[in-house]
């Protein structure tokens, strides 16, 4: 299985060339873009201010799984969709330093935040990350940028959303199930899987109309969503006579 998918999403009457990563991002490569979703970054020292001492290691990990995405797609725009921190406590001391060291390295990249819930009380990124942070919805290229999934399509573009972490669940013949994190395609709205990878999700039940990416132990495969033909039995023997 690949660790990238290419995908031609079809806006309208034209298509769009897409490039799916298995580390939960997707590249725009005509627009030199990354879309990243919910990285929920110092989520551990907020858990850590809490008296549950999670390693913070995690946050170091995470900028450098940023830092290849953003090598690989050659990327001269990253644009968060909400979530960028976890809460209030996820700035600590420790988190902005590894943030602002990974920043500085890459100060010749465009980083613009949609704003999620979590970024109302967690506070915006210091101004020294030189990271614009917006309301929704940005219009960007042919997208239409929200943190939170929209009821309906947009007239002003193909909507990427995050916010549900969407996951789906496996079942094999034996009923052991596999809870794959996934990227889904509808006809008018994506919705990314969160990028952090100290995160929990929702599961996600695709409709017929979906296309569904899953991603799994670091590669991508796409898990169809209308289950395929029964086939037909063969016809009864001729009775003997």
């Amino acid at each position: 299985m690949p660790t990238t998918v290419d995908y031609n999403l079809p806006i309208g009457n034209t298509f769009v060339p897409l490039r799916l990563y298995a580390e939960g991002a997707i590249g725009w490569p005509d627009g030199q873009t990354l879309f990243v979703s919910d990285p929920h970054f110092g989520k551990a020292d907020s858990f850590r201010h809490a008296g549950i001492a999670i390693p913070t290691a995690v946050l170091d990990r995470d900028l450098e799984r940023l830092t290849t995405l953003l090598g690989q797609s050659q990327a001269r725009v990253l644009i968060f969709l909400g979530d960028f921190f976890h809460t209030r406590h996820s700035q600590s001391e420790n988190a902005l330093a590894s943030l602002e060291l990974w920043r500085d390295h890459h100060r010749d990249v465009k980083v613009v935040l949609v704003q999620g819930n979590h970024d109302l009380h967690a506070g915006a990124p210091p101004a020294a990350f030189d990271i614009q942070s917006v309301e929704a919805p940005l219009l960007f290229g042919p997208f239409a940028c929200y943190h939170h999934p929209q009821r309906g399509p947009s007239e002003e573009g193909y909507i990427l959303s995050g916010h549900l972490h969407p996951y789906v669940v496996l079942r094999d013949r034996d009923r052991s199930t596999l809870r794959l994190a996934t990227f889904i395609f509808g006809p008018y709205q994506a919705i990314l899987p969160a990028f952090g990878a100290f995160t929990g999700g929702s599961h996600y039940a695709p409709t017929p109309k979906d296309r569904v990416f899953a991603i799994a132990k670091g590669e991508i495969v796409e898990i169809p969503t209308v289950p395929p033909r029964a086939i037909a039995p063969p016809p009864p023997p001729f009775p003997m006579r």
